[in-house]
Protein backbone atom coordinates (compact mmCIF):
# COMPACT_ATOMS: atom_id res chain seq x y z
CA UNK A 1 0.00 0.00 0.00
CA UNK A 2 1.43 3.50 -1.04
CA UNK A 3 0.33 6.98 -1.58
CA UNK A 4 2.56 9.11 -3.79
CA UNK A 5 2.75 12.77 -4.20
CA UNK A 6 3.32 15.04 -7.20
CA UNK A 7 3.90 18.51 -6.88
CA UNK A 8 3.84 20.75 -9.95
CA UNK A 9 6.36 23.76 -9.80
CA UNK A 10 5.70 27.04 -10.78
CA UNK A 11 1.46 26.72 -9.45
CA UNK A 12 2.42 24.82 -6.00
CA UNK A 13 0.33 22.19 -6.88
CA UNK A 14 -0.18 19.04 -5.02
CA UNK A 15 -1.77 15.81 -6.91
CA UNK A 16 -1.37 11.95 -5.65
CA UNK A 17 -1.15 8.68 -6.59
CA UNK A 18 -2.98 6.12 -4.17
CA UNK A 19 -2.39 2.64 -4.55
CA UNK A 20 -2.41 -1.52 -3.73
CA UNK A 21 -2.14 -5.06 -5.21
CA UNK A 22 -2.34 -3.91 -8.53
CA UNK A 23 -4.49 -0.84 -8.60
CA UNK A 24 -3.61 2.86 -8.44
CA UNK A 25 -6.46 5.97 -8.14
CA UNK A 26 -4.94 9.62 -9.24
CA UNK A 27 -6.34 12.36 -7.31
CA UNK A 28 -6.24 16.01 -9.62
CA UNK A 29 -4.24 15.40 -11.87
CA UNK A 30 -1.96 17.40 -13.99
CA UNK A 31 -1.51 17.56 -17.52
CA UNK A 32 2.06 16.15 -16.59
CA UNK A 33 0.54 12.49 -17.09
CA UNK A 34 3.83 10.74 -17.78
CA UNK A 35 4.76 10.98 -13.77
CA UNK A 36 2.03 9.01 -12.85
CA UNK A 37 2.52 6.50 -15.58
CA UNK A 38 6.22 6.20 -14.16
CA UNK A 39 5.14 5.70 -10.54
CA UNK A 40 2.65 3.16 -11.12
CA UNK A 41 4.58 1.13 -13.23
CA UNK A 42 7.25 1.73 -10.38
CA UNK A 43 4.29 0.06 -8.13
CA UNK A 44 3.58 -2.50 -10.60
CA UNK A 45 -0.24 -1.15 -10.42
CA UNK A 46 -2.83 -0.09 -13.00
CA UNK A 47 -4.07 2.94 -12.59
CA UNK A 48 -8.43 3.12 -12.72
CA UNK A 49 -9.76 5.45 -11.05
CA UNK A 50 -9.17 9.01 -10.96
CA UNK A 51 -10.87 11.81 -8.61
CA UNK A 52 -10.91 15.24 -8.98
CA UNK A 53 -11.87 16.85 -6.06
CA UNK A 54 -13.15 19.78 -7.41
CA UNK A 55 -13.61 22.28 -10.85
CA UNK A 56 -9.67 23.90 -10.48
CA UNK A 57 -9.14 27.62 -12.03
CA UNK A 58 -5.64 27.73 -11.61
CA UNK A 59 -4.61 25.09 -14.31
CA UNK A 60 -5.55 22.17 -16.80
CA UNK A 61 -6.84 19.66 -15.21
CA UNK A 62 -5.16 15.92 -16.90
CA UNK A 63 -8.12 13.77 -15.84
CA UNK A 64 -9.01 13.39 -19.79
CA UNK A 65 -5.09 13.14 -20.98
CA UNK A 66 -4.72 10.36 -18.03
CA UNK A 67 -7.90 8.35 -18.60
CA UNK A 68 -7.30 8.13 -22.31
CA UNK A 69 -3.70 6.87 -21.30
CA UNK A 70 -5.32 4.27 -18.94
CA UNK A 71 -8.60 3.71 -19.78
CA UNK A 72 -9.52 4.80 -16.06
CA UNK A 73 -12.75 6.38 -14.77
CA UNK A 74 -13.09 9.68 -13.95
CA UNK A 75 -15.60 11.15 -10.59
CA UNK A 76 -16.07 14.62 -10.22
CA UNK A 77 -18.16 16.11 -7.16
CA UNK A 78 -21.94 16.13 -8.24
CA UNK A 79 -22.67 19.51 -7.86
CA UNK A 80 -20.52 21.36 -10.09
CA UNK A 81 -21.87 24.54 -11.52
CA UNK A 82 -21.81 23.00 -15.07
CA UNK A 83 -22.28 19.10 -15.69
CA UNK A 84 -18.62 18.06 -16.26
CA UNK A 85 -18.90 16.22 -19.53
CA UNK A 86 -16.08 13.82 -19.32
CA UNK A 87 -16.77 12.97 -15.34
CA UNK A 88 -18.95 10.44 -13.64
CA UNK A 89 -20.69 11.95 -10.86
CA UNK A 90 -18.89 11.33 -7.32
CA UNK A 91 -21.43 12.40 -4.06
CA UNK A 92 -21.02 11.98 -0.46
CA UNK A 93 -20.75 8.33 1.18
CA UNK A 94 -19.71 7.03 -2.34
CA UNK A 95 -16.84 4.41 -2.49
CA UNK A 96 -14.22 3.26 -4.53
CA UNK A 97 -12.18 0.11 -3.83
CA UNK A 98 -8.55 0.22 -4.94
CA UNK A 99 -7.05 -2.73 -3.73
CA UNK A 100 -6.94 -3.21 0.20
CA UNK A 101 -7.65 1.02 0.01
CA UNK A 102 -11.07 2.27 0.28
CA UNK A 103 -11.67 5.63 -0.85
CA UNK A 104 -14.49 7.57 0.44
CA UNK A 105 -16.10 10.63 -0.76
CA UNK A 106 -16.84 13.75 1.83
CA UNK A 107 -19.00 16.30 0.50
CA UNK A 108 -17.36 19.46 1.81
CA UNK A 109 -18.87 22.67 -0.22
CA UNK A 110 -17.19 26.25 0.34
CA UNK A 111 -14.00 26.69 -1.46
CA UNK A 112 -16.22 25.64 -5.06
CA UNK A 113 -19.88 24.16 -4.76
CA UNK A 114 -18.73 21.00 -6.06
CA UNK A 115 -15.69 20.91 -3.86
CA UNK A 116 -15.17 16.97 -2.12
CA UNK A 117 -12.70 15.55 0.00
CA UNK A 118 -11.44 11.97 -0.20
CA UNK A 119 -11.11 9.40 3.11
CA UNK A 120 -8.48 6.94 2.72
CA UNK A 121 -9.41 3.84 4.80
CA UNK A 122 -6.83 1.00 4.98
CA UNK A 123 -9.01 -2.35 5.25
CA UNK A 124 -6.16 -4.45 6.34
CA UNK A 125 -6.09 -2.39 9.86
CA UNK A 126 -9.69 -2.76 10.68
CA UNK A 127 -10.72 -1.11 8.39
CA UNK A 128 -9.25 2.46 9.86
CA UNK A 129 -9.16 5.85 8.22
CA UNK A 130 -5.65 6.78 7.99
CA UNK A 131 -5.70 10.03 5.65
CA UNK A 132 -7.97 12.38 3.63
CA UNK A 133 -6.91 14.33 0.43
CA UNK A 134 -8.86 18.04 0.62
CA UNK A 135 -8.62 19.24 -2.20
CA UNK A 136 -8.70 23.23 -2.10
CA UNK A 137 -10.70 22.67 1.00
CA UNK A 138 -7.82 22.15 4.06
CA UNK A 139 -4.03 23.31 3.35
CA UNK A 140 -1.45 23.36 5.87
CA UNK A 141 -1.77 26.83 8.18
CA UNK A 142 -4.59 27.89 5.76
CA UNK A 143 -8.05 27.14 4.18
CA UNK A 144 -9.59 27.17 0.87
CA UNK A 145 -10.82 30.86 -0.41
CA UNK A 146 -14.44 31.50 -1.01
CA UNK A 147 -14.74 34.12 -2.93
CA UNK A 148 -15.56 32.99 -7.23
CA UNK A 149 -19.05 33.13 -6.20
CA UNK A 150 -19.45 37.12 -5.31
CA UNK A 151 -23.31 37.16 -4.85
CA UNK A 152 -22.87 34.31 -2.44
CA UNK A 153 -19.66 34.44 -0.57
CA UNK A 154 -21.26 34.60 2.87
CA UNK A 155 -23.40 31.60 1.79
CA UNK A 156 -19.87 29.79 0.32
CA UNK A 157 -17.95 31.05 3.90
CA UNK A 158 -20.29 29.47 6.00
CA UNK A 159 -20.50 26.00 3.92
CA UNK A 160 -16.59 26.18 4.49
CA UNK A 161 -16.89 26.43 8.01
CA UNK A 162 -19.28 23.09 7.71
CA UNK A 163 -16.78 21.18 6.09
CA UNK A 164 -14.41 22.08 7.85
CA UNK A 165 -16.02 20.73 10.98
CA UNK A 166 -16.90 17.60 9.28
CA UNK A 167 -12.75 17.19 8.44
CA UNK A 168 -12.36 17.87 12.02
CA UNK A 169 -14.46 15.44 13.09
CA UNK A 170 -12.63 12.76 11.67
CA UNK A 171 -9.80 12.32 13.77
CA UNK A 172 -6.70 14.05 15.25
CA UNK A 173 -4.29 11.15 13.92
CA UNK A 174 -5.44 11.39 10.65
CA UNK A 175 -3.00 12.52 7.53
CA UNK A 176 -4.04 15.87 5.79
CA UNK A 177 -3.22 15.75 1.94
CA UNK A 178 -3.75 18.66 0.46
CA UNK A 179 -3.71 19.95 -3.45
CA UNK A 180 -1.56 22.85 -3.08
CA UNK A 181 1.04 24.32 -1.06
CA UNK A 182 2.74 27.54 -0.35
CA UNK A 183 3.05 29.68 -3.24
CA UNK A 184 -0.37 28.95 -4.79
CA UNK A 185 -2.81 31.59 -5.92
CA UNK A 186 -5.79 29.54 -3.86
CA UNK A 187 -5.14 31.00 -0.48
CA UNK A 188 -2.21 32.93 1.14
CA UNK A 189 -0.38 31.98 4.01
CA UNK A 190 0.17 28.28 4.04
CA UNK A 191 3.03 27.07 5.50
CA UNK A 192 6.12 25.29 3.49
CA UNK A 193 5.41 21.94 4.74
CA UNK A 194 3.24 19.73 2.27
CA UNK A 195 0.96 17.66 4.90
CA UNK A 196 -0.18 17.64 8.45
CA UNK A 197 -2.68 15.83 10.42
CA UNK A 198 -6.29 16.88 11.48
CA UNK A 199 -4.98 17.99 15.19
CA UNK A 200 -2.16 20.09 14.16
CA UNK A 201 -4.47 22.44 12.37
CA UNK A 202 -7.07 22.09 14.60
CA UNK A 203 -4.18 23.81 17.00
CA UNK A 204 -2.36 26.16 14.46
CA UNK A 205 -4.89 26.85 11.42
CA UNK A 206 -6.29 30.39 11.51
CA UNK A 207 -9.41 28.95 9.68
CA UNK A 208 -9.99 26.54 12.78
CA UNK A 209 -8.95 29.17 15.74
CA UNK A 210 -12.41 31.14 14.79
CA UNK A 211 -14.40 31.15 17.94
CA UNK A 212 -17.91 30.60 15.93
CA UNK A 213 -19.25 30.27 12.05
CA UNK A 214 -20.15 33.75 12.62
CA UNK A 215 -16.96 35.04 13.22
CA UNK A 216 -15.07 32.59 10.62
CA UNK A 217 -17.66 34.30 7.77
CA UNK A 218 -16.86 37.55 8.79
CA UNK A 219 -12.99 36.43 8.59
CA UNK A 220 -13.49 34.91 5.30
CA UNK A 221 -15.30 38.12 3.61
CA UNK A 222 -12.22 40.03 4.73
CA UNK A 223 -10.27 38.67 2.42
CA UNK A 224 -8.67 40.06 -0.41
CA UNK A 225 -7.65 37.35 -3.70
CA UNK A 226 -6.74 38.07 -6.91
CA UNK A 227 -8.76 36.16 -10.12
CA UNK A 228 -6.49 35.86 -12.94
CA UNK A 229 -8.09 36.88 -16.32
CA UNK A 230 -7.06 33.04 -17.30
CA UNK A 231 -9.09 31.47 -14.54
CA UNK A 232 -12.24 31.94 -16.68
CA UNK A 233 -10.59 29.75 -19.26
CA UNK A 234 -9.06 27.20 -17.11
CA UNK A 235 -12.37 26.85 -15.55
CA UNK A 236 -14.41 25.79 -19.06
CA UNK A 237 -11.62 23.59 -19.78
CA UNK A 238 -12.42 21.60 -16.93
CA UNK A 239 -15.72 21.82 -18.17
CA UNK A 240 -15.09 20.17 -21.40
CA UNK A 241 -12.12 18.37 -20.95
CA UNK A 242 -8.60 18.50 -23.05
CA UNK A 243 -6.39 15.70 -24.04
CA UNK A 244 -3.30 17.76 -24.30
CA UNK A 245 -1.02 15.76 -22.02
CA UNK A 246 2.53 17.41 -21.63
CA UNK A 247 4.89 16.79 -24.11
CA UNK A 248 7.95 15.33 -24.04
CA UNK A 249 9.53 18.12 -25.46
CA UNK A 250 7.92 21.50 -24.55
CA UNK A 251 10.39 23.60 -26.27
CA UNK A 252 12.66 23.90 -28.99
CA UNK A 253 15.16 26.46 -29.99
CA UNK A 254 13.99 28.54 -32.59
CA UNK A 255 15.47 28.35 -35.84
CA UNK A 256 17.75 31.47 -37.42
CA UNK A 257 15.53 33.24 -39.56
CA UNK A 258 12.99 32.59 -36.90
CA UNK A 259 14.96 34.20 -34.07
CA UNK A 260 15.85 37.60 -36.18
CA UNK A 261 12.10 38.01 -35.92
CA UNK A 262 11.48 37.48 -32.85
CA UNK A 263 14.52 39.83 -31.63
CA UNK A 264 12.99 43.13 -33.54
CA UNK A 265 9.82 44.61 -31.84
CA UNK A 266 8.24 45.59 -35.36
CA UNK A 267 8.36 42.29 -37.24
CA UNK A 268 7.81 40.20 -33.53
CA UNK A 269 5.00 37.46 -34.52
CA UNK A 270 3.52 37.49 -30.85
CA UNK A 271 4.90 37.64 -27.29
CA UNK A 272 8.19 37.72 -26.55
CA UNK A 273 8.50 36.79 -22.50
CA UNK A 274 12.25 36.92 -21.08
CA UNK A 275 12.14 34.34 -18.17
CA UNK A 276 15.90 35.15 -16.87
CA UNK A 277 16.40 37.08 -14.03
CA UNK A 278 15.26 40.76 -13.16
CA UNK A 279 18.86 42.35 -12.80
CA UNK A 280 19.62 40.35 -16.71
CA UNK A 281 16.35 41.54 -18.06
CA UNK A 282 17.70 45.15 -16.55
CA UNK A 283 21.16 45.10 -18.66
CA UNK A 284 19.76 43.92 -21.62
CA UNK A 285 16.81 42.87 -23.19
CA UNK A 286 14.87 42.89 -26.67
CA UNK A 287 12.50 45.61 -26.85
CA UNK A 288 9.22 45.14 -25.61
CA UNK A 289 9.80 41.69 -24.53
CA UNK A 290 8.17 41.13 -20.99
CA UNK A 291 10.19 39.95 -17.92
CA UNK A 292 8.84 37.31 -16.11
CA UNK A 293 11.01 35.34 -14.24
CA UNK A 294 10.50 31.93 -12.12
CA UNK A 295 7.59 31.71 -10.41
CA UNK A 296 5.89 35.41 -11.90
CA UNK A 297 5.18 33.43 -15.27
CA UNK A 298 2.70 31.31 -13.41
CA UNK A 299 1.60 34.32 -10.97
CA UNK A 300 1.08 37.27 -13.66
CA UNK A 301 1.36 35.82 -16.92
CA UNK A 302 -2.33 35.06 -16.73
CA UNK A 303 -2.61 38.76 -16.88
CA UNK A 304 -1.16 39.98 -19.93
CA UNK A 305 -1.32 36.82 -22.15
CA UNK A 306 -3.96 35.72 -24.93
CA UNK A 307 -4.55 31.82 -25.43
CA UNK A 308 -4.38 33.32 -29.92
CA UNK A 309 -1.24 35.02 -30.00
CA UNK A 310 1.96 32.80 -30.52
CA UNK A 311 4.62 33.07 -27.77
CA UNK A 312 8.35 32.62 -27.64
CA UNK A 313 10.80 33.07 -24.47
CA UNK A 314 14.40 34.13 -23.60
CA UNK A 315 16.07 32.23 -21.73
CA UNK A 316 19.79 31.22 -20.13
CA UNK A 317 19.43 27.38 -21.30
CA UNK A 318 17.51 24.77 -22.94
CA UNK A 319 16.49 23.99 -19.51
CA UNK A 320 15.28 26.85 -18.35
CA UNK A 321 13.12 27.76 -21.46
CA UNK A 322 11.56 23.83 -20.83
CA UNK A 323 10.68 24.39 -17.20
CA UNK A 324 8.71 28.47 -18.28
CA UNK A 325 7.00 26.75 -21.12
CA UNK A 326 5.86 23.96 -19.03
CA UNK A 327 4.33 25.94 -16.76
CA UNK A 328 2.79 28.21 -19.33
CA UNK A 329 1.47 24.76 -21.23
CA UNK A 330 -0.37 23.48 -17.78
CA UNK A 331 -1.94 27.46 -17.84
CA UNK A 332 -3.45 26.38 -21.21
CA UNK A 333 -1.22 28.43 -23.74
CA UNK A 334 -0.02 25.83 -25.45
CA UNK A 335 1.02 28.01 -29.00
CA UNK A 336 4.78 28.26 -27.96
CA UNK A 337 7.16 28.88 -30.82
CA UNK A 338 10.44 28.27 -29.23
CA UNK A 339 13.17 30.29 -27.30
CA UNK A 340 16.13 31.99 -28.26
CA UNK A 341 18.96 33.17 -25.92
CA UNK A 342 20.66 36.38 -25.41
CA UNK A 343 22.99 36.85 -27.95
CA UNK A 344 21.23 39.59 -30.12
CA UNK A 345 22.75 41.68 -32.53
CA UNK A 346 24.03 45.36 -31.20
CA UNK A 347 20.99 46.71 -32.88
CA UNK A 348 17.61 44.48 -31.43
CA UNK A 349 18.64 45.39 -27.74
CA UNK A 350 18.13 47.75 -24.71
CA UNK A 351 19.72 48.26 -22.19
CA UNK A 352 19.71 50.58 -19.18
Amino acid sequence: MFVESVKTPGIAHLSYLIGSDGEACVIDPQLDTQHYLTLAGKHECRITTIIETHRNEDFISGAVALANQTGADIYHGKYADEPIEYARKAGNGDKFEIGKWTLEVIATPGHTKDSICVLAIDNEQDGQPIGVFTGDTLFVSEVGRTDFYPEEMEKMAGQLYDSLQTLANLGDDIIVYPAHGAGSVCGSGMAEREFTTIGIEKRQNPGYQCTSKKAFIERKLKENHYIAPYFSKMEQSNVTGMDTPLPAVACQKLAQDAQSAWQKRAERPGVLIDVRSHAQFRDCHYPGSLNLPGGLLSAYGGWFLDYSTPIALVADSHQQATESAEQLWRMGYQQISGYLTMVPKPDTIEAY
